[in-house]
């Protein structure tokens, strides 16, 4: 085990059978949380393919600003779709705000706030399913 690995406290997986990386936060996300995020993306989603994330914020308590200048300057992951849920009731419009704010400077980044997560789930295999779509005529 990387001292990486004993220090990050949230979840991550890659779902084989769905294609979605499931991420569950807990508690704040640091700036060295930011980095291994980043970097676990880059290892499950190749190069030129679209990310499908799942991301349970329920014990989530936010960003770091330095996780936030992070995910800012480092992170152009691509195309990908981000299915949060688990947020306070309250917070759901922020979400939704923020992904809004984020969509105007990385374009290809589309997320929405959900309050369960079969919600959450359906979306996210809604883009999938049109972007498997899109990419299937295009070839």
């Amino acid at each position: 085990m990387t001292v990486e690995e004993s220090t990050f406290k949230h979840e991550w997986r890659f779902e084989e059978d769905t294609g979605f990386i499931v991420a569950r936060t807990n508690g704040i996300i640091t700036g060295p949380d930011a980095v291994s995020y980043i970097a676990r993306y880059k290892n499950d989603v190749p190069a030129g393919e679209a990310g499908f994330m799942l991301c349970d914020n329920r014990k989530a308590t936010g960003n770091s600003s330095e996780a936030r200048k992070i995910f800012a300057n480092d992170w152009d992951p691509g195309e990908v779709y981000m299915a949060v849920y688990g947020s306070p009731f309250s917070y759901h419009g922020l979400v939704n705000l923020f992904m809004a704010g984020l969509k105007l400077v990385r374009p290809l980044i589309t997320g929405k706030s959900f309050a369960t997560e079969a919600e959450a789930r359906a979306w996210l295999t809604d883009q999938r399913n049109a972007y498997r779509a899109r990419r299937a005529r295009a070839s």
